[in-house]
């Protein structure tokens, strides 16, 4: 128990500072709020609820062990998991945030990960979509469906960089987990009533923590402890924004013109909001999420040097 106090008194004191916070900014913190609604209603639950269910289906009705037979090899030789994980994988760079460690925990928890393979695939399989990156990113914030397929592509990359590093996490373990049998397997309806509800819980979390975060981050701008710290880090504010809340973030560097090496880093850490809707699904399943977090500040930091390596090419 003790190992939990520092996190627990962090929280709380988190929690706390935002309480009032809140209350002393309460219109900015209300048109914040009210941005990151839109923001949710509008973009992120109509791209994410869909490929939440389908996720979700795959796990529940057993499809998923198909996908394991078919990539079983070449997923235990990039990232030593097994092939079922592509059910994690693919969907985590389609569908974007917070799919591919949401559906690599219902890999777990049906048995289809063992917890060293889950905690690896963690590291690489929760990413960004190509709708957010292309279409939100790349034309609605710059204008540009070339700089979007660039960030894309970098970050992409980078994920399956930080997947093959991982395959190195924990290198002394237990023989590798095969699929479980099939047995006895419940109706395709059940499988889809019960995706349905868990994808509409999940698009709940999203909205709850995107709000929070853009609401928290409100507040540590007009209380000018952004401002401060960004002037004495010398770095751009909505770059420390973007590290608690990571579309607010991208969408004030784009209104700065910022360096894009700094967008694709924000997308490849992904930001404090995305890692609580983790922490939310991670629960009490006793998961090392060490690998997790080191592996998203590699992926930030390889994406960044990446896109300046792209940015050659695609100029």
């Amino acid at each position: 128990m003790k190992r939990y106090i520092f996190r627990d008194g962090l929280i709380l004191t988190v929690v706390a500072l935002s309480f009032w916070g809140f209350l002393l900014y309460t219109e900015p913190v209300h048109a914040a709020v009210g941005e990151a609604s839109r923001l949710c209603a509008g973009s992120l639950i109509p791209s994410l609820f869909p490929a939440m269910v389908v996720t979700s289906f795959l796990v529940e009705s057993g499809a998923s062990r198909g996908l394991g037979r078919a990539f079983d090899r070449w997923m235990r030789f990039l990232f030593r998991v097994p092939g079922t994980c592509m059910a994690s994988l693919l969907p985590g760079l389609v569908a974007g945030y917070p799919v591919g460690a949401k559906t690599a925990l219902a890999l777990y928890e049906s048995g289809q990960c063992s917890r060293e393979e889950t905690e690896r695939l963690l590291a690489f399989a929760n990413n960004a979509g190509p709708a957010f990156l292309l279409g939100t990113v790349g034309v609605g914030m710059y204008s540009s469906l070339r700089l979007g397929v660039l960030l894309y592509l970098s970050h992409v990359l980078s994920a399956f960089m930080v997947g093959m590093l991982f395959r190195f996490w924990k290198g002394r373990e237990a023989p590798p987990s095969s699929p479980p049998l099939a047995g006895k397997r419940g109706s395709l309806a059940a499988a889809f009533t019960k995706s349905v509800g868990n994808a509409a819980t999940s698009a709940l979390h999203v909205t709850a923590f995107v709000t929070f975060f853009s609401a928290a981050s409100c507040v540590l701008f007009e209380s000018g402890f952004l401002p401060a710290l960004a002037c004495g880090v010398g770095l751009p504010i909505p770059f420390l924004a973007g590290l608690m809340e990571m579309t607010g973030g991208i969408r004030g560097l784009a209104m700065e013109d910022g360096p894009v090496a700094m967008v694709a880093f924000l997308v490849g850490w992904a930001g404090f909001s995305v890692h609580f809707q983790v922490l939310s699904f991670v629960g009490e399943k006793q998961l090392s999420l060490v690998p997790y977090f080191v592996g998203k500040l590699l992926q930030g930091g390889m994406a960044a040097g990446l896109t300046l390596f792209l940015l050659r090419f695609f100029t």
